[in-house]
């Protein structure tokens, strides 16, 4: 098992200067390997070429596919032969700048290329800001199940650079504000409130900055009490995403953002979680209300064949599924569940 005694430094930076300069301090050799997608690299390349060439790297650039298609078989060969046809070894640096399809795929690429080879994350959306950049998880979709295929594989360090987010589509930013609100929930009741006086966009950046530190503590907070996901802590990381991968699964990928179906899985967890008495009608209220404002699903029309995509989960263990449930805004706890008792409380909505 991949060792790690403390989590990789995350540097939270208003500019790109001191992406090279980090680098330089860590990493001797004189190339790295980009891995992108065309959108954000052209989008951004401008200050990352400069911030890297003036700490005096040469540039390999590979291209991933767009989507989840980055997260395929099909991709991670792909990138495989361009690492062997440019001659990289175990000392060789992968930098990956994009959303978390392509932190996803780039640091399972670092994590298996030769044994492992070291990999810096620089995530450009608000999901992967506040989310699948932290943690060490690193994997591809396989048989049409999210992430079944993986390691847990720490990057040398991580760089946030929160302008970037000004660039979004309004659809990409929502679906990194559910990811946002799932930190609210979990383990801080101020930023669930930060997040309901941002009533515009306007509001939301304004006071950005503290809303990026406060989700990133509460996930880093979690990811060090069980960073391999041995002791079940780390499962809190996973509301909404029992019922959001089987919607995600059922539209291929493609009719839901990642952010959309766990916003629609957070709900659903929550009513669960108020059937069961656990939360209030209070509080599922509010989180009903923040979803609705912030233009994020709370609920997914048409019928969807739950059980299959739930038993194949990662947290199933037999005939039960560890499923997180909420107490109040704040603070939640992991249980077990019975799938025949879990597929019944599904029928009820």
């Amino acid at each position: 098992m991949y060792k790690i005694d403390r989590l990789p430094p995350l540097y939270l930076c208003n500019h790109w200067d001191r992406l090279g300069t980090e680098i330089s301090g860590r990493f001797s050799g004189n190339t790295v390997f980009v891995f992108s997608q065309s959108g954000v690299w052209k989008k951004i390349k401008g200050p990352i070429q400069k911030s890297l060439r003036r700490s005096g790297f040469s540039i390999q650039l590979h291209l991933l596919p767009e989507g989840e298609a980055a997260k395929s078989w099909l991709s991670v060969k792909g990138a495989w032969q361009f690492l062997f046809e440019h001659e990289a070894d175990r000392h060789s640096l992968i930098v990956a700048v994009g959303g978390g399809t392509v932190g996803d795929a780039a640091g399972f690429i670092a994590s298996t290329f030769k044994r492992g080879i070291p990999f810096v994350s620089v995530p450009t959306t608000l999901l992967a800001q506040v989310d699948s950049a932290i943690g060490g998880k690193v994997g591809i979709n396989d048989r049409g199940i999210k992430n079944s295929i993986g390691t847990f594989y720490f990057p040398e360090f991580i760089y946030i650079q929160p302008g970037v987010l000004r660039t979004l589509p309004e659809r990409a930013l929502r679906s990194g504000l559910a990811e946002v609100i799932k930190a609210g929930i979990l383990g801080d009741s101020r930023l669930f409130s930060l997040l309901e006086k941002a009533t515009s966009r306007q509001k939301l950046f304004s006071t950005l900055q503290e809303i990026l530190s406060r989700a990133i503590r509460v996930k880093t907070n979690i990811v060090k009490k069980d960073p391999h996901e041995l002791k079940g802590i780390r499962y809190l990381l996973n509301f909404g995403h029992t019922m959001g991968h089987a919607i995600e699964s059922e539209g291929k990928y493609r009719r839901w953002t990642h952010g959309e179906a766990v916003a629609a899985g957070m709900m659903m967890e929550a009513k669960i979680a108020h059937s069961e008495g656990f939360c209030s009608q209070q509080t599922l209220g509010r989180l009903q209300s923040l979803l609705k404002m912030q233009g994020l699903p709370v609920e997914v029309k048409g019928p969807i064949d739950w059980m299959p995509r739930i038993r194949q989960d990662k947290k199933r263990d037999g005939n039960e599924i560890s499923m997180v449930m909420l107490r109040k805004i704040g603070k939640a706890e992991v249980k077990k569940i019975n799938l025949k008792k879990l597929n019944q409380c599904i029928q009820n909505y």
